[in-house]
Formats: C-alpha cells, structure tokens, sequence
C-alpha cells in the first residue's frame, strides 16, 4: 500500500508559476503602455518644436510654436511678421483632446502666463519665451505629459533656441 505525502506536484508548480507569470506579463504590459505614449508624444511635440527652427530658416520667415493648456492643443505655425501674432498659417497641430493624444493632457510651467509660446526668426534664433502675447523674462518653457488613464508622466524643458531637456520622473 502506498503512503500519500502532503505537498504539491512538480506538475501544479509549473502551473502556478505560469499563471503568475501571464498576470505579471499583463499587468506591466497595461502600466507600461501609458508610458510608451507618453514619450511618443513628448518625442513628436519636441520634434515638433525643432522642426519649427528649421522650418524658420528654410522659409525665411518667423515661426511660433505656441503651447495652450486650456485649448489642449500645441501649434506650430509660419507668422507674417514677428508684429502680428495672432495671424499666421499652421503647419503642425497637437490637438490632446482628440486622436491618438485623446488620452493624455499637458500643462506648462515657467511661462509665467499661458497661452506661451517660443518665437524663432528667419534666421532661426529663438527671440525669447512669449506668454499672453507678450515677450516674458523666462528662458524656458516645461512641459509636462500626463496619461489621464493612469500615472504614466513626461516632462521636458525647451529653451528659445530649441534645445530640448527631458526631465528624469
């Protein structure tokens, strides 16, 4: 007659562990997605922002890159003149309140007012941070990424010369 011992099987082990290690698979697949878009976007609004410069220089005319947080939405866009603001012809939107940036936000800091922008001339020099239409002391503008789904987070610094810094979370 055969003695039963108390304990596991080989066979129930290997099974445990494998459905431990689908749960730790999904898991960090459902953290780490959140966090893949939001460097993707803080690489396609950095992007954005050194595009600008060049496209300053190609076109030989001035560029505004502005930031608003209330409108959800960072426009690249090719000015007259450095005189009118206001007016100008868009060459890139980032619209967070729709498409694939639907679930993410941003906000501004630095600016000392918002909507803020950065101004590049024709030659590609930054004139400086512009907030609420006018030129403010500040050098830099930090933007910070949120996914509003969980607590994925990017934050990066660009200056007026479009250099850009990403910042450690």
């Amino acid at each position: 007659m055969r003695q039963r011992r108390s304990g596991i099987t080989l066979v129930e082990m290997i099974l445990v562990l494998a459905v431990f290690g689908i749960l730790v698979v999904l898991i960090a697949s459902r953290l780490s997605t959140g966090q893949i878009e939001v460097n993707q976007a803080m690489e396609r609004v950095t992007r954005s922002v050194q595009r600008a410069r060049l496209h300053a220089v190609e076109r030989n005319a001035f560029t505004l890159v502005t930031f608003d947080p209330a409108a959800q939405r960072i426009v690249v866009a090719r000015l007259g003149d450095a005189d009118d603001l206001s007016s100008g012809t868009s060459i890139t939107v980032h619209d967070f309140a729709q498409g694939d940036l639907e679930n993410l936000s941003f906000t501004v800091e630095d600016a000392l007012a918002t909507p803020a922008g950065l101004l590049f001339d024709p030659r590609g020099v930054g004139q400086g941070i512009l907030a609420s239409g006018s030129f403010v002391v500040s050098d830099q503008i930090r933007v910070t990424i949120d996914h509003e789904r969980n607590d994925a987070t990017g934050t990066f610094r660009v200056n007026r010369y479009a250099a850009v810094e990403v910042m450690a979370p």
